[in-house]
């Protein structure tokens, strides 16, 4: 029934023309930080009525908290599909073997799958999609990785891969500020070259208010270029 009446009061207060209203978004902490900051400011630019907060969530709870109805709209990979709920792709992102400029294979301008078997990995957690992917190359080419390290987030893999203690295989797009920079070098695999979808999650059932339906449109709109870092 408190259900009923928070929906009531939403549709009436989108009465008024002008979209406002609160967002909950869920999403990684890696799309948090490489993504939202320009998606959100254009955003809050345009319609400032409309206020988001935002909750950093693993790959795999992302589904379930929107499901669930904890999270307003989850933005993060496209991995299954479910009747309850919404999804449209916003851009396509790859996992690539990333090095420190110090390392054996940073010259390198191509590797084969093999240098998985004998180069010290630092992975992400087993509930990541990026972990999954690795594992489907480890099992399809029948490899026991060497794993050093296991971290939950890109952000802490990135800064331990920064300063040697190993390789690591992890999203392109969230390593683009440091193979910018040069912190960071990306070793080609083409084992590794396969698309993955990520996009923005509503559930289908749920009333969409009106700051939802403009986000929601917003980012449908924008081109894949507003996504993918170019700076």
């Amino acid at each position: 029934m408190l259900d009923i009446v928070d929906e009531l009061k939403q549709k009436l207060s989108d009465l008024d023309e002008t979209p406002q209203g609160r967002i909950v978004l869920g999403t990684t902490t890696s799309i948090a930080i490489q993504i939202l900051p320009r998606v959100l400011s254009y955003f809050q630019d345009q319609f400032p009525l409309i206020k988001t907060s935002i909750q950093s969530l693993p790959s795999s709870q992302i589904y379930t908290q929107v499901e669930n109805g904890l999270v307003d709209i989850g933005i993060g990979y496209l991995t299954e599909r479910n009747p309850n709920l919404n999804t449209s792709v916003l851009y396509y992102d790859t996992f690539e073997l990333v090095v420190s400029p110090s390392h054996p294979l940073a010259k390198k301008k191509h590797a084969a799958v093999d240098v998985l078997r004998s180069t010290p990995l630092i992975l992400l957690s087993p509930d990541t999609v990026g972990r999954r992917f690795t594992e489907t190359i480890f099992k399809k080419h029948n490899i026991e990785p060497n794993i050093v390290m296991e971290l939950s987030s890109s952000e802490e893999v990135k800064r331990m891969v920064e300063i040697d203690l190993g390789a690591a295989v992890i999203s392109k797009q969230s390593v683009a500020h440091e193979l910018r920079q040069g912190t960071l070098r990306m070793i080609p695999l083409s084992e590794l070259e396969v698309s993955h979808p990520v996009g923005v999650i509503y559930k289908s059932s749920r009333y969409l208010n009106s700051a939802m339906q403009q986000f929601i449109s917003d980012l449908k709109g924008m081109p894949e270029t507003q996504f993918i870092s170019s700076e």
